[in-house]
């Protein structure tokens, strides 16, 4: 396969591929023809790409500003993070912790309760 450019309307035809095998003997000829057909663009293509320039233009200027602006700030964002840790008074510190548990006595008189009723699930 191969690609043909830069063809026009007029060079729509049909064309030959003629193979002559003459040596070794016996006389050998193989033709081929392919009917090449160039269609024309239509003109009203072309003036699209040129009514949308100057919208495009100004588009393309909005979009390279915004990645531009949104860059910066995330790199303004990740700088004051990094000092904004540096900065803190926090301390993270273990939660303070009694010798033992601590665990009500039992009360004489009251039945203790079976939250096994409660569940849905047998243990």
């Amino acid at each position: 396969m191969f690609h043909l450019s830069n063809l026009q309307v007029n060079h729509t035809d049909s064309y030959m591929c003629k193979i002559e095998v003459i040596d070794p003997p016996p006389y050998e000829t193989e033709s081929r023809s392919n009917l090449i057909y160039v269609q024309e663009l239509p003109q009203h293509q072309e003036k699209l790409v040129y009514v949308n320039m100057p919208m495009a233009i100004p588009l393309g200027f909005f979009v390279f500003y915004s990645i531009i602006t949104t860059a910066a700030i995330y790199f303004c964002w990740l700088k004051c993070k990094k000092n904004r840790v540096l900065q803190n008074d926090y301390f993270n510190m273990t939660p303070w912790q009694s010798n033992g548990p601590r665990k009500r006595p039992p009360q004489h008189g009251i039945p203790t309760r079976n939250y096994t009723a409660y569940r849905y699930w047998e243990p």
